[in-house]
């Protein structure tokens, strides 16, 4: 388990080979804008302390958060993916994946979303699942493009949803969701 206690800075980066952080701390500020993860990579069960920024960075492949911890904030703002997993990922912070690119699969099962969580103008080209989710603030999906079917069923929606603008080219489904606001 590797742990970066200062700030951790990957900006710019390339990493042609698997790039492996499953379980790693970063105490500080995890920075790693413009990165190119050419090949597989993992942050399962990372935690970040600090706010982790992947502005701009591009997953040419598989890539899992699963089971992360993002304590502050995130930044995905413009990210490009493959297939993706954020399966019971909790995000305790802000965090945006404005403008990203989801061209594969995208999953965010079970994931917890405890402060505004926004997809604005992000593009899921493949499917997207949200099943089982837990959105504690402000989920902003205005200008979002979902190619292919979206599934929202059992998520848990406690502030306002908001979907202007959204367009759905296959079905969404939103079977056992609960909206409280």
């Amino acid at each position: 388990k590797s742990r970066f206690l200062g700030d951790a800075k990957f900006s710019g980066a390339r990493f042609q080979k698997q790039a492996d952080f499953a379980e790693t701390y970063f105490q500080g500020p995890a920075s790693f804008i413009s990165t190119l993860f050419q090949s597989d990579s993992s942050f399962g069960n990372a935690q970040f302390n600090g706010d982790a920024v992947f502005l701009d960075s591009d997953f040419a492949s598989d890539v899992d958060f699963n089971y992360a911890k993002f304590l502050r904030s995130g930044s995905f703002w413009n990210a490009n993916f493959e297939d993706v997993s954020f399966f019971e990922t909790q995000f305790a912070g802000q965090v945006t994946f404005r403008s990203a690119q989801f061209r594969g699969n995208a999953t965010f099962a079970a994931t917890r979303f405890e402060s505004d969580v926004l997809f604005r103008a992000a593009r899921f080209w493949g499917g997207s699942t949200f099943g089982l989710s837990s959105f504690g603030g402000l989920a902003d999906f205005g200008n979002v493009d979902f190619k292919k079917t979206a599934f929202f069923g059992g998520v848990k929606l406690a502030d306002l949803a908001y979907f202007v603008n959204a367009r759905f080219d296959g079905d969404l489904i939103l079977e056992g969701a609960r909206l409280y606001s």
